[in-house]
């Protein structure tokens, strides 16, 4: 082609594709606009009001034209769906809406939607119409300037915290939503998703206890121990010095509630000083006072660069300041209720039931928080025939949160003549939470690397979640309830207890047992365990034992650290790939050689994997082509097949962490 005709089409695309955009207050980026309710502004007829984690507009009902307008730049045209972070409004759903308006460039009217509000009193994301509860969309015919109107019709009380339009629905809103896109170069899912986050010491994943003074921890410490389990952590609710409790217990930590005490410098340092850990403020504070308190305890570690601890309440989590502390409490007694009881005064299982979808429902703004703790309700006054139940069924959705609940032993029936059922239940679980601590900890790296979290649910079944995405949790949440409806996500999911298999896309009906709560897991996953010890503090990753669930293919990547220092953020953390894959009549799986390392590591380590749901003894099994004996023993490098358990079982003490090992199984 001629230079003369390269130059003009050159210059032609420079204006075409480089040209600034239009001056406006929010723009569309990659498919997205988001906007902050607030930032409307505060005027007569809208104030800024602040409740739970969200921020946004309330209504002051003046007068029929009470009015919110938002312009944004469409630079990508077509469908949209229009999503709102809101809150219930009326018990009368004929008048829960929110009436919303689309003007072009011109300001001439587009389109007008009633969109419907939440039922419940939490705010959460919504995208239907309120007629008919199809699924709210606006059209784009050409990209320019638009404005998004929210008209109040007069009512009072109205609110709306978050807008979020995205092209063909393809970036669902979940938990926060995502940043403003106010600036045209940064995509906002890349600023939430690169958003810094801190991993809590290792005991935030352990079984915590918490109690009035030194006399409940020594009675409540001496009752674990005669069960072979100790505390990870123990949070006092009156200070005392720690140091004589110490010395009862070395593993625990211990850590200091000051709510209520208009957060006292001179008591919390006074109680670091003698020996405490961690310090709890669970109701509304500010940034400032969450960061002097976190710097406080981390002053007071004895690890160099050690990490702080300070658990929050949740009233600020929707403020990226907040984000960077982890943890974070969830009260019943200090946030909306989801069901509508009136006076609030609900049972622990109908508590449970909250809870659950706190955790579940990714459209609900307190559920992107990662390190998520909830308190455990009190037992004692129910009737003593539920009372067994009713905790066994707490306790095991306790396990897989991702920060256990602090459990005031006290207020449980574990120390009014407990059976033999709830004892065993006790143990049982409290150990599983504890051997399943790599795989706990691999997701809070995952979590400040990617933003994934341990826990996470669909939008539209309330009561079930995966924990890791592997594993499928669907709780009992009712007194004498032993059958339920599950959704299985796509894929074939194992019964955790049984072994049967189910095929995902669809609901399965399951029956179950009060003792156990339904787990289901993914073919393909692979799920690394330790050996359960008295505590976190006393167990190693010295010796995993992984689970293969046959089926399907499948990776983890196991992530180690010294657990108490923040040397993780300078990338000092061990990194270990685990691949399971099937080829024709071969199962092969890799363990990877260890990248990286931390302070402490070990050069070698033991596995044993259990390869599940096999339903044949295999002729051969090799490591690195060479063929392995078949071994009665655990203990001797080896392999077995139990037909009973349809499991195959292979011991490898002593492998170099350094070297990649291939297991070939035929």
């Amino acid at each position: 082609m001629k230079i003369e005709y390269i130059l003009p089409l050159l210059i032609l695309f420079l204006l075409t594709f480089c040209s600034p955009l239009p001056d406006t207050t929010h723009y569309e980026i990659e498919g997205l606009v988001s906007i902050e309710a607030e930032t409307a502004g505060e005027n007569d007829e809208w104030s800024v009001k602040h409740s739970f984690n969200s921020t946004g507009l309330i209504s002051a009902g003046v007068d029929d034209q009470t009015t919110a307008d938002f312009e944004f730049y469409i630079s990508k045209p077509g469908n949209y769906s229009l999503w709102v972070l809101a809150w219930k409004y009326s018990d009368d759903d004929r008048d829960n809406f929110l009436p919303v308006e689309l003007f072009d460039g011109d300001y001439s009217s587009i389109e007008q939607i009633n969109l419907q509000l939440p039922n419940i009193h939490l705010p959460r994301w919504e995208n239907s119409i309120h007629e008919h509860g199809g699924e709210a969309t606006l059209h784009f015919s050409e990209p320019g300037i638009y404005t998004l109107r929210i008209n109040s019709a007069g009512k009072e009380g109205l609110r709306f915290d978050k807008i979020h339009l995205t092209h063909e629905n393809s970036r669902q809103p979940e938990g926060l939503g995502y940043p403003e896109s106010v600036n045209p170069n940064m995509d906002p899912v890349d600023i939430k998703r690169e958003l810094p986050r801190r991993i809590p010491p290792s005991r935030s994943f352990g079984l915590m206890f918490g109690g009035e003074d030194d006399v409940e921890f020594l009675a409540i410490n001496e009752w674990l121990q005669n069960h072979s389990l100790s505390p990870d952590a123990f949070l006092l609710k009156n200070s005392v010095p720690v140091t004589e409790l110490r010395e009862i217990n070395p593993k625990v930590s211990f850590g200091l509630d000051i709510s209520g005490q208009n957060l006292p410098r001179e008591t919390a340092e006074e109680f670091l000083e003698s020996g405490g850990d961690y310090l709890t403020f669970f109701e509304e504070t500010d940034i400032n006072k969450i960061e002097e308190f976190y710097a406080l305890t981390q002053n007071h570690n004895s690890v160099e660069n050690g990490r702080g601890s300070f658990i929050s309440g949740v009233h600020h989590t929707n403020d990226t300041d907040f984000q960077r502390f982890p943890s974070n409490h969830l009260s019943p007694n200090h946030v909306p209720l989801i069901s509508d009881e009136g006076d609030g005064s609900l049972s622990p299982m109908e508590v449970l039931e909250n809870q659950i979808r706190r955790m579940a429902d990714s459209r609900l703004s307190v559920y992107e928080l990662p390190y998520l703790s909830q308190e455990m309700p009190d037992f004692r006054d129910m009737d003593e025939s539920e009372r067994e139940e009713a905790f066994m069924r707490w306790f095991q959705f306790a396990v897989f949160n991702p920060v256990m609940p602090a459990i005031q032993l006290s207020n449980t029936p574990l120390l009014d003549n407990p059976s033999d059922k709830l004892l065993e239940n006790f143990k049982r679980y409290a150990e599983l939470r504890n051997e399943l601590f790599p795989f706990i900890y691999t997701f809070a790296h995952y979590n400040r690397q990617t933003g994934v979290k341990i826990v996470e649910g669909d939008g539209r079944r309330f009561n079930q979640f995966t924990f890791g995405e592997s594993i499928l949790v669907a709780p009992m949440y009712e007194l004498g309830m032993d059958e339920r409806s599950i959704y299985f996500p796509e894929g074939t999911w194992y019964d955790y207890y049984s072994g049967r298999a189910y095929q995902g896309g669809r609901s399965w009906f399951y029956e179950g047992t009060d003792d156990r709560i339904p787990l289901f897991v993914k073919a393909g996953s692979v799920i690394p365990y330790r050996q359960a010890a008295q505590s976190l503090k006393a167990g190693t990753n010295d010796t995993l034992w992984v689970e293969i669930y046959t089926g399907g293919a499948g990776t983890f990547r196991l992530t180690e650290d010294d657990q108490v220092s923040e040397n993780y953020l300078r990338g000092i953390a061990a990194r270990t790939m685990f691949r399971y894959n099937e080829v024709q009549e071969r199962k092969i799986f890799t363990i990877g050689a260890v990248q990286n390392s931390y302070a402490g590591m070990e050069n070698s380590r033991s596995y044993r994997l259990e390869f599940l749901n096999v339903d044949e003894k295999p002729d051969e099994v090799f490591l690195n082509d060479q063929e392995l004996p078949e071994s009665r023993s655990s203990e001797v490098k080896g392999w077995k097949y139990d037909e009973e358990k349809r499991l195959i079982n292979l011991h490898l003490p002593n492998l170099n962490r350094h070297e990649k090992a291939d297991i070939e199984i035929y």
